[in-house]
């Protein structure tokens, strides 16, 4: 995330949440790793960090161990979205990683001209 952006969100955090992402970016920059995979690709996601990676299904939505992952189609074909939230920056992006997947996922959808997203349910 750029610097700017960085900091706009830093101003919506509580004073401790800032102080321990503001330690954690002295090591790293804020990133959240998304992914998005079309037509044959999307068929054979699977969960990336997870010794025995279980799939993800076209179609549906949910949450595989910590990554969220979405479904739409994209010129008739199934596309697959994914998003995670590094160790690092967890406590503070973890509970706020169903917002920023549904925004990743229609703006995907939107820039590809996809329909039918499925997104998984908030917690």
């Amino acid at each position: 995330m750029s610097r700017e952006g960085t900091e706009r969100v830093l101003r919506l955090l509580t004073t401790e949440e800032r102080e321990e992402v503001i330690g954690s970016l002295r090591y790293s920059p804020w990133w959240l790793r998304t992914r998005a995979y079309f037509g044959d690709d999307a068929a054979a996601v699977a969960v990336p960090g997870l010794h025995t990676p279980d799939p993800v299904i076209p179609g549906k939505a949910g949450r595989v161990g910590e990554v969220l992952h979405g479904s739409m189609t994209c010129q008739g074909r199934t596309a697959t979205v994914t998003a995670a939230v590094p160790f690092r920056f967890k406590s503070v992006l973890g509970p706020r990683l169903g917002a920023l997947f549904t925004a990743y996922a229609q703006d995907v959808a939107a820039r590809r001209g996809c329909t039918d997203l499925v997104l998984p349910p908030s917690e």
